[in-house]
């Protein structure tokens, strides 16, 4: 979804559905104006959906600070992710 020209409104609307949703591992919204109303509801969604691996928002108009939570949350899904996935040899 990076470059759609997705807005705040559209941001906390999408946030919504990636809080609720229970099969999404990753989203990137970069490029768009979410900005940090829309990259604070981001990050409670990431919060809520534990399946989710993955967020990026390079050039959205929302703080280092969002983006930093959301790394911090992201960053130990990611490692369990891969060491989960690792084949021993």
């Amino acid at each position: 979804m990076c470059g759609n020209g997705i807005s705040v409104v559209g941001a906390i609307e999408l946030a919504a559905g990636v809080g609720a949703s229970r099969s999404l591992a990753a989203i990137s919204l970069d490029n768009n104006d979410v900005r940090e109303e829309g990259g604070q509801a981001l990050l409670k969604a990431v919060e809520e959906n534990k399946g989710l691996v993955a967020c990026r928002l390079d050039n959205t108009n929302t703080s280092q600070d969002v983006r930093n939570a959301i790394d911090a949350i992201l960053g130990p899904r990611m490692a369990s992710q891969r060491a989960s996935h690792h084949i021993g040899g």
